[in-house]
């Protein structure tokens, strides 16, 4: 079975995880630097799959960074989890969605490729509506 096929795999036997995570972070919406319950449950369910946390992040009360480390060197590789609410209309965004997907695509690489080199990164981004928090990380 190849790399893409066992991540596929892995990702439909996510997909409640992820819709809990979604449904969840849907439910209780925060607004910009204040997404304390939205952080520490994907945080949380990182960690709860093997990754280390670094929380808070690069200054940011509601900011993380989760890495699965690898073998060996290689390259840092990425994924953003926003998670942040618009003022009034929740998560019309979809941030709730960018959260759960950037968990589960984490969790299912790191299980499929479990010796990969350098690491798997998940960088949990605050104040993407209207506070500028990755620009702040970027600082």
């Amino acid at each position: 079975m190849s790399a893409k096929q066992k991540i596929a795999k892995i990702v439909a036997n996510l997909n409640d995880d992820m819709a809990k995570i979604n449904k969840a972070i849907f439910d209780k919406p925060e607004l910009c630097y204040k997404e304390v319950f939205a952080a520490q449950l994907t945080a949380d369910y990182l960690k709860s799959n093997g990754f280390t946390i670094t929380k808070p992040f690069a200054g940011l009360k509601t900011a993380f960074l989760a890495r699965h480390k690898g073998k060996g060197k290689g390259p840092n590789i990425a994924l953003i989890a926003e998670y942040d609410a618009l003022p009034q209309i929740g998560h019309a965004c979809g941030h709730s969605m960018i959260a759960a997907s950037a968990c589960g695509a984490a969790v299912a690489i790191a299980k499929a490729v479990p010796d990969h080199q350098g690491s798997l990164l998940v960088i949990g981004t605050p104040a993407e509506e209207g506070g500028g928090g990755k620009i702040k990380m970027i600082d």
